[in-house]
């Protein structure tokens, strides 16, 4: 579905392999779409939280910030070719920025900190069940597409324990247990949940359409810069680097080995040894 993109693009002088790149992605796009919506937009429905959230899921799928921008760079073309025939009368992707090449990420985020933290944000009456729970699942070293988890993968036992079965990479899975105060709060919001249209347990609901879509990323990371601000935490205050503060802390206060921080998280045991080496070069170094 290139919309005949295939055709710009030779015809503007690319090479044979840059085409079937550029192809690629875009059809990677359009599956996320179809991932993440009822049903596949319209061109002229898809807006810049579309390609955010795009982003965001291949930076959680271990893309660098090197591919990243290269995926940006072709939905800019994309995009930029649909408006010049006219299959959209706004670009969606003018305004989208190329993504800064990080160090190796702020050691100021203290796991310990946080968690010392979580019974105040569960008890503020400033923030709604959605914000509190979101917070509770951050400190689990949740990804932002791991937030993307219907209400059919929500169970409850009989002590009140809640557990959550998500997708994590490569078709792997891990299950997410809260206790106590987190699974009352997580429980409560859960119920709420249950009067909003759709599978989903996280939602934003669109203005224009009034459609319940998974939750976006933009939506996502304003309820957590409300704790952020209340609370004077580093202004950098992003799931990743939460997910590699959790993973030391793993490691360091908990003695978990590779293969515990694998199963732990859902990942490959490669994986895990690869957040475990970044986590001890931001934090011991």
């Amino acid at each position: 579905m290139s919309y005949g993109f295939k055709q710009y693009l030779v015809d503007e002088g690319y090479k044979e392999k840059t085409i079937t790149t550029y192809l690629t992605c875009v059809e990677w796009f359009f599956a996320y779409l179809n991932s993440t919506h009822k049903k596949q937009p319209e061109l002229h429905e898809i807006n810049p939280s579309d390609i955010k959230g795009f982003m965001a899921s291949k930076l959680d799928d271990g893309n660098s910030i090197h591919s990243i921008n290269k995926h940006i760079a072709v939905l800019k073309t994309f995009f930029d070719y649909l408006w010049r025939i006219n299959k959209v009368s706004i670009d969606p992707a003018v305004k989208i920025q190329r993504m800064k090449v990080l160090d190796a990420g702020p050691n100021d985020i203290s796991y310990k900190q946080l968690l010392n933290l979580k019974p105040k944000i569960l008890g503020d009456s400033r923030y709604n069940l959605i914000t509190k729970s979101i917070y509770i699942l951050a400190l689990k070293g949740l990804r932002f597409s791991e937030f993307h988890f219907r209400k059919c993968d929500v169970s409850i036992d009989n002590q009140g324990v809640v557990l959550i079965s998500i997708n994590t990479r490569k078709n792997k899975r891990r299950v997410v247990k809260l206790k106590d105060a987190d699974a009352s709060v997580f429980e409560s919001f859960y119920i709420d949940t249950q009067f909003n249209p759709g599978d989903y347990v996280f939602t934003t609901k669109r203005q224009h359409t009034n459609e319940y879509v998974p939750i976006e990323i933009d939506s996502l990371y304003t309820y957590l810069k409300y704790i952020r601000d209340d609370y004077s935490l580093p202004k950098r205050f992003k799931l990743d680097d939460i997910r590699i503060a959790y993973v030391h802390y793993l490691r360091s206060s908990r003695h978990y080995v590779i293969d515990q921080i694998a199963e732990n998280l859902g990942i490959e045991i490669v994986r895990a040894a690869e957040l475990s080496k970044l986590a001890i070069e931001r934090y011991n170094s």
